[in-house]
């Protein structure tokens, strides 16, 4: 016989199991809502930096980037350029041009400085990472604080030879190649997804170490970034020693970086470098429209993550740094970083699994791609580029080139020119792809 406790409590059990249901209904029926992006591509490609400023034009501001952290970040991506320099400085023999800064120069090398990155504030316990690339641990620093241009692209049977092993080869087969699919019977392996993160990414972890940037370490800077000799030795070895992009806008800002109060404005934080190293999920609207845009870690050892975010996607903005045509791999200098980038967009594009979702490539960097067409010839690194060496004809050979990857009849490929950091370029571009977008869902739907 069932007393009366056991009545009450079984049903205020169902009523909370009710009650859940409802809650889990609600919440499939609001994911429901969202259309699925992912950014991809290769290390350094900027995928990080478009995200930053779809936060910027479509919520305003950049509030969910905690300050403090990216004041840390951003003096450590200025260390790390002004050491780089001034030791290849040494090594590569450039004499100063103010032999008085001499002083300056010796500061700078002796800075004896390390730098902890990661998830320090969640559990106080520092993990150790690189400012820049995984691979790259040669130069590591930290702070402690007191237009339109679009075409749609059809393959032509052109292919591309592979020139390096980007995946495991036991993953070369099933999918497309992607890392993580089981190449024997193209099933997808369970992937760990407990490490995709929310609103915020692991750069608002950032972990301080190292010592105060004093008085003198701030001159020092300074005057050395001032010296002509510097000055030649980045004009000349920028690419070899992978300096950052951002270099000269952050050792201009050296005065105000190196501040003790210093607090980073919203384009400090666009120019900042912090790799990803996780899967981020931002939600934001686009001209009403409700995206869910992932963010993934985009060199090698972290490319299985991408797989598991396949299903469903609406859009792959694929991100490629065009300016780095005649740059190296950090986690392999003997392979060119257009050249991978290639290898991995083939594979993403010829993917069973990607077959009918739209591609919108960006070709990343142009200002950065225009100023370098002055120094460095396209043809030394790519031999097929026909010339001439001016910006609107290696734009297009850069997008012919991945245009003609390409081997699913019909499918969407359009193709941006992006300047990341230019707030206003990428509102044009992003404006274009969202009415790109809604234009193919109504096409699908049968409403065009």
């Amino acid at each position: 016989m069932v007393s009366m406790f056991q009545a009450r409590g079984t049903a205020e059990a169902r009523k909370r199991s009710d009650e859940i249901d409802k809650m889990l209904k609600e919440h499939a029926r609001e994911l429901s809502r969202y259309r699925k992006l992912l950014l991809l591509g290769t290390s350094e490609s900027g995928k990080s930096t478009i995200l930053k400023q779809m936060k910027l034009i479509h919520r305003g501001d950049l509030n969910d980037y905690d300050p403090t952290a990216w004041a840390g970040i951003l003096v450590s991506n200025l260390l790390d350029c002004i050491t780089a320099l001034a030791h290849a400085l040494v090594t590569k023999g450039i004499p100063l041009k103010d032999a008085e800064k001499k002083d300056d120069l010796t500061t700078v090398l002796t800075l004896k400085v390390q730098v902890a990155t990661g998830l320090h504030a969640r559990n106080n316990a520092g993990v150790t990472a690189t400012t820049r690339t995984e691979a790259d641990t040669s130069q590591m620093y930290t702070f402690t604080p007191t237009a339109d241009n679009s075409m749609n692209g059809q393959p032509n049977g052109e292919i591309h030879g592979s020139n390096s092993m980007l995946l495991p080869q036991s993953t070369q087969q099933g999918t497309g190649g992607m890392a993580g699919v089981d190449g024997s019977n193209g099933k997808e392996k369970d992937l760990e997804m407990e490490n995709v993160q929310g609103e915020e990414d692991d750069s608002n972890y950032f972990a301080y170490r190292g010592p105060k940037i004093t008085k003198e370490v701030k001159r020092a800077v300074i005057r050395l970034w001032n010296d002509d000799g510097i000055r030649e030795c980045m004009a000349h070895y920028a690419n070899e020693i992978n300096l950052l992009d951002s270099a000269e806008y952050l050792l201009e800002s050296a005065a105000r970086i190196l501040d003790e109060h210093y607090r980073p404005t919203t384009h400090d934080i666009i120019r900042a470098r912090y790799p990803t190293n996780s899967v981020t999920e931002t939600r934001l609207s686009m001209e009403g429209i409700l995206y869910k845009v992932f963010d993934v870690a985009g060199s090698r050892k972290h490319r299985h993550k991408w797989v598991p975010f396949f299903d469903d996607c609406l859009a792959i903005f694929f991100v490629v740094a065009i300016s780095a045509y005649d740059q190296h791999l950090a986690e392999d200098p003997h392979i060119n970083r257009v050249g991978e980038a290639l290898d991995v967009f083939e594979q993403i594009c010829n993917n069973p699994l990607l077959m009918k979702t739209t591609m919108m490539l960006f070709l990343n960097k142009i200002d950065l791609f225009k100023a370098k067409l002055k120094r460095s010839q396209i043809s030394k690194y790519f031999p097929d580029f026909p010339g001439p060496q001016e910006y609107e004809a290696g734009c297009k050979y850069f997008a012919r080139r991945f245009l003609n990857l390409n081997k699913v009849p019909g499918k969407s490929i359009y193709v941006h020119y992006t300047w990341a950091t230019d707030t206003k370029q990428i509102s044009v571009v992003l404006a274009v792809v969202n009415k790109t977008i809604v234009k193919l869902n109504l096409q699908a739907a049968g409403f065009m």
